[in-house]
């Protein structure tokens, strides 16, 4: 994969031992990569892991929300709402400068 076709991706998550790396509405890659490791190829690129099953491009995101125990309610250009875990919130709120 290359560094800068991965800047426009949408989330990336886990569905059973397949990652999905969501480009468009319609257009789904399909790998056998871990989440970790993706998050690893994915380090020097605009994206984080926000769950234990989720990676998302952060300038996907339009509009953040808080929500109950601690969790972020991201809302990313294609309209779709992803929860950011409580355990991943500090990192996300850091990296993007927040309190």
């Amino acid at each position: 994969m290359h560094a800068r076709a991965e800047r426009r991706r949408r989330p990336v998550h886990r569905v059973g031992r397949r990652a999905h790396v969501h480009f468009t509405a319609d257009t789904v890659l399909e790998t056998s990569l871990r989440l970790y490791e993706m998050e690893e190829r994915l380090a020097d690129c605009d994206f984080l892991r926000i769950a234990k099953g989720c990676i998302v491009n952060l300038r996907a995101i339009t509009a953040l929300k808080p929500d109950v125990n601690g969790r972020i309610i991201a809302t990313l250009e294609n309209g779709e709402q992803v929860v950011i875990s409580r355990q991943y919130a500090p990192d996300f709120k850091s990296k993007l400068g927040l309190k």
